[in-house]
């Protein structure tokens, strides 16, 4: 996913994406990096923890709405 459409989808300042993203990226959630045909575009992928917990979430969120 690209940043510009993570900053569109959530509604929230550019840099308070960053901020956010920049966190994830510490603990390992999503790497950020860069398209080999547009160096400028910055682009954002789930690490496999990442992945895992997008996983976890989607189920305890689906075992809480089905209470």
């Amino acid at each position: 996913m690209k940043l510009k459409e993570l900053v569109e989808a959530t509604y929230f300042p550019q840099g308070t994406v960053s901020k956010i993203v920049n966190r994830l990226v510490k603990k390992n959630l999503v790497k950020k990096y860069h398209r080999t045909d547009n160096k400028k575009e910055m682009c954002l992928e789930r690490t496999a923890d990442g992945q895992l917990l997008a996983h976890l979430h989607a189920q305890y969120h689906k075992e809480k709405t089905e209470i």
